[in-house]
């Protein structure tokens, strides 16, 4: 039985490659799920609209499964969970490009009689962001009350100049962009944790209050460590970063293009006024546009707006966030 799961994953993946190159769906072998086609068929057709705009011919895309892990529901149904690395090259104005994630996808297969059928798939939603700290928790749900903008200030230093090496935010993003770096927590929802650790990378001070609503701070304790909300919460990380100081640490711009290298992006998927998502920005298009790098869904060099994302709505609104470098960098 396994040989037949395998054969279907296989068959899945083939088709799931063709989707993205062709901006077409077909539906794969002994595939049942009507919902999955739609969805995806508006995301195509968002993508191919999106790289037209864009300006953008594909070179090559692969797709690699990195992983397979089977699990049963119950009987007569599994969940076959998958990790596709998917590479894709492209050109814009004379230029190549190359993209990477990891994306995570979920089969529930149901046996009809003696045949297996793809019942239903679940792409990952991890994007969307669920994580928020309580006081008794070190994990919970994002839909509590928002935060105080003013305790995150934390200790203001006064008239210190940032020094924010740009080049040095990048180069660790692309380091650790697939492999987390291994002196850190690593989360189920990594996003807003990722991008703490790239500004840290990049000079931006540790703020540490020891308090976890105040400040911006992580403190390693043997493998376990603690951390303020803002270190890992994107939520969080925006009522920090819109802090009033003497000097302010970053200032909010109206379009993703005002931004550069080492700036961050964070992401409100349904427009209600709270981020849960935030990417780092490791590199431009020929249009000037941020390409970014990320976890959750591990990505490198990925177009900022995430039109291509599950996560992402019509209602999405984003939050672009310059890091001021009032001295060198």
């Amino acid at each position: 039985m396994s040989e037949e799961w395998m054969e279907m994953v296989d068959d899945y993946v083939r088709a799931r490659e063709g989707w993205f190159s062709s901006y077409a769906f077909h539906f794969p072998k002994r595939h049942q799920d009507a919902e999955h086609a739609r969805r995806m068929q508006e995301m195509l057709q968002r993508l191919r609209h999106h790289h037209q705009a864009r300006g953008i011919s594909l070179a090559s895309s692969r797709s690699t499964l990195r992983g397979v892990y089977v699990s049963p529901i119950r009987s007569g149904y599994v969940a076959i969970t998958l990790q596709i690395h998917r590479e894709l090259a492209y050109t814009q104005q004379g230029q190549l490009f190359q993209e990477e994630r990891l994306e995570c996808e979920q089969l529930h297969m149901k046996q009809v009689g003696q045949i297996w059928q793809i019942a239903r798939v679940i792409r990952d939603r991890a994007e969307e962001g669920s994580m928020v700290y309580r006081a008794d928790s070190e994990s919970a749900e994002i839909r509590g009350p928002a935060f105080n903008r003013d305790e995150y200030a934390g200790t203001d230093n006064g008239d210190a100049r940032l020094t924010y090496d740009r080049d040095k935010v990048r180069q660790y993003a692309d380091q650790y962009w697939q492999r987390p770096n291994p002196s850190f927590r690593y989360f189920d929802e990594d996003c807003t944790n990722f991008v703490s650790q790239c500004l840290y990378a990049g000079g931006v001070p540790i703020n540490y209050t020891g308090r976890r609503e105040r400040g911006w701070w992580y403190r390693s304790n043997k493998g376990s460590g603690s951390w303020s909300f803002s270190w890992t919460v994107a939520q969080s990380l925006h009522l920090y970063l819109s802090a009033k100081r003497s000097q302010p640490l970053a200032r909010r711009v109206e379009r993703a293009d005002q931004l550069e290298i080492g700036d961050c992006i964070l992401y409100d998927w349904n427009g209600d006024g709270r981020f849960q998502h935030a990417t780092i920005v490791t590199a431009k298009d020929k249009q000037g546009m941020p390409l970014v790098n990320a976890h959750t869904t591990n990505s490198k060099r990925r177009y900022w707006d995430y039109t291509d994302s599950p996560a992402w709505s019509g209602h999405t609104k984003y939050g672009f966030y310059h890091v001021n470098a009032l001295s060198g960098g």
